[in-house]
């Protein structure tokens, strides 16, 4: 009887392959979880970026009697307006004072409290930013704004985007 120890080249081979196999599986399923952790906190980056845009444009209408387009002179009463779509507004009080506004430069989510300074809008480190050209609509009475924005934010050199559609704030008075 011949009582060898050692392996054959076969046992090896077949050993080899089964552990390749259950790598690459485990390297799948590590490479997902990943990549579902990173949708996952884009997801959240963004969203967090919406709800501060839409918190700042509420506060800023909300504080307003009034809400115009750059291009308009500022009325205690407007009337005979027709509703539009703008990439800027005035947000104005009783007495025609401007008491902030946002506008769209570049591709820059801006807002100014005084007309004569704008800064971009920061939540965290993210500058917000939109594909969208014309995303506020002033009603007709220029006592509310519609909001029809995409918000884009960058994660890990990709892109993501989240629509803001049809929020609607309105005037204090």
């Amino acid at each position: 009887m011949n009582n060898n120890r050692g392996l054959t080249l076969i046992e090896v081979v077949v050993s080899a392959v089964i552990v390749a196999i259950i790598a690459g599986i485990l390297l799948s399923t590590i490479t997902m979880h990943g990549n579902v952790l990173n949708e996952g906190t884009a997801f959240s980056k963004n969203l967090r970026n919406v709800n501060a845009v839409e918190d700042i444009i509420s506060r800023k209408v909300r504080m307003a009697s009034v809400v115009m387009g750059m291009d308009e002179a500022w009325v205690r009463s407007p009337g005979g307006f027709s509703a539009r779509d703008v990439n800027s507004f005035l947000a104005y009080d009783t007495l025609g004072a401007v008491i902030g506004g946002m506008r769209i430069q570049g591709s820059v989510l801006q807002e100014t409290n005084d007309t004569t300074s704008w800064h971009p809008i920061i939540v965290g480190r993210d500058t917000i930013k939109t594909s969208s050209s014309n995303p506020f609509h002033l009603e007709s009475s220029r006592k509310e704004v519609s909001i029809n924005m995409a918000i884009n934010t960058d994660y890990r050199g990709q892109i993501y985007q989240m629509n803001l559609n049809r929020s609607k704030f309105a005037c204090r008075n």
